[in-house]
C-alpha cells in the first residue's frame, strides 16, 4: 500500500487542525492522530512531532500548554517550587525541566522570558544558588548551610554524602580546611548539629511503629517532607525508607498512594495557602 503521508501533506494536517482548534500537544496527537503523529516523528519526515509543529509554523510551547492554564497559576507555581525545597528535591531548572516539565513550562507560559528564574524569586530563592554549576564562595556557603538548618536537613557528612550534597562539602573544605568548621561558620554548634536525635535503629524502629499506630501515612512523600530527621536516619541505618518498613515488619503498599503537586494543591483549602504565603 502505497504511503499517503508527505513532509508538504503532514504541514497541511497540523495546519488545519491547528485553524480548527484542535490540541496539538504531544499526548493528545498520540491519543486521537496517531497515524499523523508516528508519521511526522519518522527521520525521513521530521524526526518528532515537535519539529514537525514548528515545521507548520506553529510555536511549539503554544499547542503544548492547552492544559496547563487551567490548572497552574502563579500562586501554585510558587507554592509547588516552596514544596520540592522542603521535601528536599532539587529546584533548578535542569532538574526540573527533566523531573516535572509541566511545572517547568507553566513558569514561562506565566511569568514570561526567564521564566523559571522569575518564579525562584517569587518564591523566595535566589536563582544563582541553584545553577548547575554553582560558584562557590565563603558568603554562599555560610547561606547554604543556614538555609538547610531553617529546612531541618541534617547537616552530619553521612546524611549530606547520599542526598547530593557532595559539591557544598567540597567547598567547605576548601574554603574552611573541613566540613564543621564550614558549619561553625555558619554560627552553628557543630556537635548539636550533628548529634541532634541521636538516631539508632532501635529508636528508628520504635519511632515508625509509634508513627503508624497514630494513623500516620508512612508513604516516602509524606515522611520526607514532614519528618525530614527520621527519613535521613532511616535512610543511613537501614538504606532506604522502603527498607526501614520491612525492618518494623510493615507493609510499604498499605502507606502508598499517588502523589503529585496538582493532587496536593488540590487539597489545600484557602485559609492553607494564606497561611504558607506568610
Amino acid at each position: 500500500m502505497r504511503n499517503k503521508w508527505s513532509k508538504q501533506k503532514i504541514i497541511e494536517m497540523i495546519r488545519l487542525l491547528h485553524q480548527q482548534g484542535k490540541p496539538l500537544n504531544s499526548h493528545y496527537a498520540q491519543t486521537h492522530y496517531r497515524a499523523l503523529r508516528v508519521s511526522a516523528s519518522k527521520p525521513r519526515y521530521f524526526g518528532s512531532w515537535r519539529a514537525a509543529i514548528e515545521a507548520a509554523g506553529i510555536p511549539y510551547m503554544q499547542v503544548n500548554t492547552h492544559r496547563t492554564p487551567r490548572f497552574w497559576t502563579a500562586e501554585k507555581i510558587i507554592l509547588a517550587i516552596q514544596r520540592r525545597q522542603k521535601c528536599g528535591l532539587p529546584i533548578n531548572a535542569l532538574a526540573v525541566a527533566k523531573q516535572d516539565h509541566g511545572l517547568y513550562r507553566a513558569a514561562f507560559i506565566n511569568f514570561g522570558k526567564d521564566g523559571w528564574d522569575k518564579a525562584l524569586r517569587r518564591a523566595g530563592f535566589d536563582p544563582h544558588e541553584y545553577y548547575p554549576h554553582t560558584i562557590w564562595s565563603e558568603k554562599l556557603i555560610q547561606r547554604t548551610i543556614k538555609r538547610l538548618k531553617r529546612l531541618d536537613v541534617p547537616l552530619n557528612p553521612a546524611f549530606l554524602q547520599k542526598s547530593g550534597y557532595l559539591r557544598l562539602m567540597a567547598a567547605g573544605r576548601v574554603y574552611y580546611g573541613s566540613w564543621k568548621k564550614a558549619v561553625e561558620s555558619a554560627g552553628l554548634n557543630y556537635r548539636s548539629v550533628i548529634s541532634r536525635n541521636q538516631w539508632n535503629k532501635q529508636k528508628i524502629v520504635e519511632e515508625i511503629q509509634r508513627l503508624e499506630k497514630q494513623g500516620v501515612r508512612l508513604n516516602t512523600q509524606f515522611i520526607r517532607c514532614e519528618r525530614r530527621s527520621l527519613y535521613a536516619a532511616a535512610r543511613l541505618h537501614f538504606g532506604g525508607w522502603y527498607e526501614a518498613l520491612t525492618a518494623c515488619g510493615i507493609d510499604y503498599k498499605k502507606h502508598w498512594k499517588m502523589w503529585s503537586y496538582r493532587t496536593w494543591l488540590k487539597t489545600l483549602k484557602p485559609n492553607e495557602i494564606e497561611k504558607m504565603k506568610q
